[in-house]
């Protein structure tokens, strides 16, 4: 009984192997023999055969699901090496299965260019271990994962595996014209230009009347990006001669890259032609077109059939919306400069530059070189293409290098803007002198400003305080007092307008010595009072101290008592001493008297009176005083009077010690 369930068991479990097994291993039971024989247990190569299908299924269904949900590459390579890929005894991959991890290794635009290549090739690598032929659909997935890593011979490579002999085509597969347009496109892009040449020619050779403009352009286009216009204007020549011509679709697209050509090369008379072509866009597709009919054209035979002319989407405007895509999506910067390497042939325009300078601004994640770096890559290639920078981005270019401290690639990227004719506008100059404040460059500075007065004629506040806050940062304090006196002249006078800022600069100037400043002072303080600002303690003792310099002591006292007033503790000592001095120097002692008056109010008037304490400049004070007096030049009564307020009663009454000796009295000093 119990060897009838088992040989039962044995032919549903073989009936089971059969049905769910693969064609080349599946076994029919069509006859009363076969059938009979369900006791006797499988072969072992129908079993390992079946074995390897259902781990191969099952891999390629896991890989399925990692596709769709996204999932990183680390976990792919570890669900890979874990499940024993490669082994022996692990699952074989399939065409599936290469298929799905290519698809992976070009989804993770999070990871390293060469990371997901060396993923893709390893994958190759086993796929043709366990036989799998490589076709041009693996071709065109790996071509897009070598181009940023500009790898040229992993692509070679692959392109000989995909044209190698099949089982069914022992001469060899050919690749079909998008192929070959992709492996020109990319081996231009590593700046391979003998291999782009040679798969040129070769598809030349395999199907010549299936060669389109679109292929002559990659071929163009991987000239030019790799700066050699000569060849790029043969093939061009080549193009639009026989037997080439009477099949040749001139659509925009292929015109542009014409007439790039020229723009380098200055072919004038291929340039007439081509701004012929593009005159006749809007005419018919069936009406020809004769070169010849053109004055200022080339002679050239005229063509047996119609020059098609098509009005076509150019890869231009798909980049630019993907690149807007990017700026509003606020994509990662990696993966933009992914999607450039991707279009690396395609031209740039104006848009393009614009949204990639725009781009390298709003990116957090890059450094501020890295933001600069990535900028200047956007502009190399769009001056390649043509493209003349205007001001506008030149500005956002300037907002880059200024956090860089980088003066002479704004240097470079004015001059290129000087030599396309375009001058730039008020604000940018305004962000060029600023630009080059914060790089301490004060005399490039000095010439973006005369510059700016002297293209759009005048100058405002801001300009000036930026001029003036770099000299004075550099040291250069008498260019600061020219640029001040420049501003207030009769010219400039009614255009600028003093602001705070303005006027905090010329503050900053009163306090420069060896230099007349005392105009400066007098406009300052006149402004301060009409605008009704409160200025700080250091304005103010700055303006004190353009007033003793001059020799103007009472509009000096007004100030450091302004200063007194309004500030809690004045650092008015320096000044005092100032002020003692010039009044000796210019022997004018009467002129101390009045001074007696700085020390009463911060004597008196202040809630924190007592922590204002001028010990030097009231002992020079009280000496200078003496002096006077013992020389007759100030009445003894009158110095004796403005010592004891200027000391106050309780100091006056100490004794003081001079010399050695001890001395009772203030009076006996005064008398003697």
């Amino acid at each position: 009984m119990a060897c009838a369930w088992l040989q039962r068991g044995r032919y549903l479990l073989r009936r089971t192997s059969a049905s769910c097994a693969p064609p080349g291993v599946r076994r029919e039971f069509h006859s009363a023999r076969a059938f009979d024989e369900y006791s006797v247990p499988p072969r072992s190569s129908e079993s390992a055969a079946f074995s390897a299908y259902r781990h191969t299924h099952e891999l390629n269904e896991q890989l399925k699901l990692m596709l769709a949900a996204g999932a990183p590459l680390p976990r792919v390579e570890h669900y890979m090496s874990s499940s024993g890929v490669g082994r022996p005894s692990g699952p074989r991959l399939d065409k599936i299965s290469l298929t799905l991890a290519l698809r992976i290794a070009r989804s993770a635009q999070n990871y390293l260019p060469h990371r997901r290549l060396g993923f893709a090739v390893r994958m190759l690598q086993l796929a043709r271990q366990h036989g799998v032929a490589i076709d041009a659909y693996k071709l065109a997935h790996i071509m897009p994962l070598a181009r940023p890593c500009r790898k040229a011979n992993v692509v070679l490579a692959v392109k000989r595996l995909a044209e190698a002999p099949a089982d069914r085509s022992p001469s060899g597969r050919m690749l079909n014209e998008v192929t070959y347009q992709g492996l020109i496109t990319h081996f231009a892009s590593c700046g391979r230009l003998d291999l782009m040449q040679r798969t040129f020619e070769e598809f030349v050779c395999l199907r010549n009347d299936q060669v389109s403009a679109h292929t002559f352009v990659r071929v163009i286009d991987g000239f030019l990006a790799n700066d050699h216009p000569g060849a790029a204007m043969d093939v061009w020549k080549i193009m639009c001669a026989p037997p080439y011509l009477e099949r040749m679709v001139f659509d925009a697209y292929v015109l542009e890259s014409g007439a790039r050509i020229c723009m380098v090369v200055d072919d004038e008379e291929e340039a007439r032609w081509i701004e012929a072509m593009f005159a006749r866009i809007g005419v018919s597709s069936g009406q020809p077109v004769d070169r010849q009919q053109d004055a200022q054209s080339v002679a050239r035979d005229t063509p047996t059939e119609p020059v098609q002319i098509l009005a076509e989407p150019q890869p231009t405007n798909v980049l630019n919306n993907r690149l807007q895509t990017a700026l509003f999506e606020k994509w990662d910067a990696r993966r933009v400069q992914n999607l450039l390497d991707g279009w690396r042939l395609t031209r740039l325009d104006s848009l393009s530059l614009s949204l990639l300078l725009r781009i390298a601004r709003d990116s957090p994640q890059l450094s501020n070189r890295e933001k600069l770096s990535f900028a200047i890559r956007a502009l190399q290639r769009a001056r390649g293409h043509g493209v003349k920078p205007h001001a506008r981005q030149f500005t956002h270019l300037l907002s880059l290098a200024t956090a860089c401290r980088k003066a002479n690639v704004i240097l470079v990227a004015k001059k290129l803007c000087s030599q396309n004719g375009q001058s730039l506008d008020f604000f940018a100059y305004k962000g060029l002198i600023m630009h080059f404040a914060q790089c301490q460059r004060p005399f490039l500075m000095k010439d973006m400003f005369d510059e700016m007065i002297l293209v759009h004629g005048s100058a405002d506040s801001t300009a000036v305080v930026s001029v003036m806050r770099g000299f004075l940062t550099t040291g250069h304090h008498e260019k600061a007092l020219q640029v001040w006196n420049l501003s207030r002249s009769e010219t400039f006078a009614q255009r600028i307008v003093l602001s705070p800022d303005m006027l905090t600069c010329g503050a900053l100037i009163c306090g420069l010595e060896g230099h007349d400043t005392v105009h400066v002072a007098e406009e300052v303080s006149k402004q301060y009072i009409e605008m009704n600002i409160a200025p700080g303690a250091w304005k103010l003792k700055n303006l004190a101290a353009a007033f003793i310099r001059s020799g103007r002591f009472e509009e000096a006292r007004e100030h450091m008592l302004w200063c007194v007033r309004t500030c809690d503790r004045p650092p008015l000592a320096p000044e005092l001493t100032l002020y003692i001095s010039e009044c000796i120097k210019r022997d004018q002692p009467a002129e101390l008297l009045p001074l007696v008056q700085v020390f009463v109010v911060a004597r008196h008037g202040k809630p924190h009176a007592d922590k204002i304490k001028w010990p030097l400049a009231v002992q020079q004070y009280v000496e200078t005083l003496r002096n006077a007096a013992f020389e007759k030049q100030l009445d003894a009564r009158i110095v004796k009077e403005h010592v004891e307020i200027a000391l106050g009663p309780e100091a006056a009454m100490k004794p003081r010690t001079v010399k050695g000796k001890v001395e009772n009295k203030v009076e006996n000093h005064v008398t003697e």
